[in-house]
């Protein structure tokens, strides 16, 4: 698969999310927890979230990892237990667009690296995914996540 890479505004934005301890091969299952509790948050307490559900990595994966789960919302959404308070940063970033499943996506950050040190460009040490369409209710192979690596 072709990726077009390139440079994006990310909006800072408030959010509700789930911080998890995980490993590589329990990520999927870490993720869909974290994705599950939002979406039963977000219906109980009838918020629309304001921009697409996430996924943050603090940097490359060790064995142990944290991961970020979460979801933009107004910034008067309720607290709740279970979910802390956390922000997008408003910051530049490295992109590109991955169609398919998630399985595919280290191509699309092998692309995106690949095309930061052409363009010279140095990663923050964050990721994001950024899943555009709903993975319940979308095939697989129309699945749209953006990959998102601010920049220093």
């Amino acid at each position: 698969m072709s990726y077009a890479c390139e440079l994006i505004d990310m909006p800072s934005q408030p959010t509700r999310a789930v911080r998890a301890m995980t490993t590589y091969h329990k990520l999927p299952k870490t993720i869909g927890a974290g994705f599950a509790s939002l979406k039963s948050y977000l219906a109980a307490h009838a918020v629309t979230p304001i921009g697409p559900m996430y996924v943050k990595y603090d940097g490359p994966a060790a064995h142990d990892f944290t991961v970020e789960v979460g979801v933009p919302v107004p910034g008067d959404a309720p607290l709740i237990s279970g979910l802390e308070v956390s922000a997008l940063r408003g910051v530049r970033a490295a992109s590109c667009l991955h169609r398919g499943h998630y399985c595919d996506l280290p191509h699309a950050y092998k692309a995106l690296e690949t095309w930061m040190a052409g363009e010279g460009l140095v990663p923050s040490g964050e990721a994001y995914e950024l899943y555009l369409n709903d993975g319940e209710r979308t095939p697989p192979d129309a699945w749209l996540t953006r990959i998102a690596i601010p920049l220093m």
